[in-house]
């Protein structure tokens, strides 16, 4: 057991950058003026640009 540690992920602000994004409703104004092309794609460029700001 002494070799054994617990990891604790700190998920800090993200959450709170996520919300407040949601709330003003950027994805879905990103993603009504620039729509997707290919059905290839598994995010919407909306769903991008939150995860880049996360």
């Amino acid at each position: 057991m002494a070799g054994i540690r617990p990891y604790f992920l700190s998920t800090d602000h993200y959450g709170l950058v996520v919300s407040t994004c949601d709330f003003l409703g950027i994805q879905k104004f990103i993603d009504e003026r620039i729509p997707k092309t290919s059905n290839n794609q598994k995010l919407t460029y909306g769903q991008l640009f939150v995860c880049m700001l996360v």
